[in-house]
């Protein structure tokens, strides 16, 4: 895990650069128009990591393949190292929004877990506060494995996804998360991995049996003609 020390280093950093960058022409152009979220996201990652890197109180880096080679879809945008251990940590963004977005493949998070690879899983997250004309930055640097309970989880997708609304306003209020060891961490992850497993057997049968009525329905009615009505076609 990351100590206290460096966790304050990598809040200030951030803080201060996006204090002083969000007045930059570059970020007022991008956050003109429509569905500034998603043009932000990559400007905002590139820009934080760069800025995490260059700073001499912090030992960062990326993760890179055994041939040396970067890996482009690591679970940390960049690694913070923190009493001889790196951790991932993922940067996320956003323009004053209530949406859950995904976060991490909880079964590579679990697995990396479970190979003693990490014991943490950050998020930085960099929010976006408009005050008239201007934005500011509103920040949070916390280990996902410490608010579970504010999480999502599909099994379609895989994605652990973040509760934002719930999140925010329990972070804002000051409360603290609960102490609980790595073990109980992991158990928390294998609770909601087995919960949306269950989620998705009960909604498969339901929709089978759903099916089954329609083709009961269908056979019994002895009625196999075609019946265009309500469909609409331009030739």
């Amino acid at each position: 895990m990351i100590d206290t020390k460096t966790q304050e280093i990598v809040y200030n950093t951030t803080n201060t650069f996006w204090n002083e960058h969000v007045s930059n022409g570059a970020f007022r152009e991008i956050t003109q128009g429509k569905e500034i979220g998603h043009r932000i996201a990559d400007y905002v990652d590139d820009r934080t990591t760069a800025r995490l890197l260059l700073d001499p109180a912090l030992t960062a880096s990326f993760e890179y393949n055994n041939k040396g080679q970067k890996i482009l879809r690591s679970m940390g945008d960049i690694w913070i190292q923190s009493n001889g251990i790196y951790n991932p940590v993922n940067i996320k963004t956003g323009i004053e929004t209530d949406k859950s977005p995904n976060i991490v493949s909880l079964t590579k998070l679990l697995m990396r877990l479970l190979q003693h690879q990490i014991d943490s899983y950050y998020l930085l997250v960099v929010k976006f506060i408009k005050f008239q004309t201007q934005y500011q930055p509103n920040l949070y640097f916390f280990d996902l494995l410490d608010y579970l309970d504010f999480t999502n989880f599909d099994l379609g997708p895989g994605q652990i996804m973040l509760q934002e609304k719930k999140f925010y306003e329990h972070a804002d209020s000051g409360q603290k998360p609960a102490k609980l060891s790595l073990p109980e961490k992991i158990d928390k992850c294998v609770v909601i991995m087995y919960d949306a497993y269950e989620r998705l057997l009960h909604n498969r049968k339901t929709r089978i049996d759903n099916l089954t009525k329609q083709i009961s329905k269908f056979k019994k009615a002895n009625d196999f003609t075609v019946n265009q009505e309500g469909l609409f076609f331009h030739g």
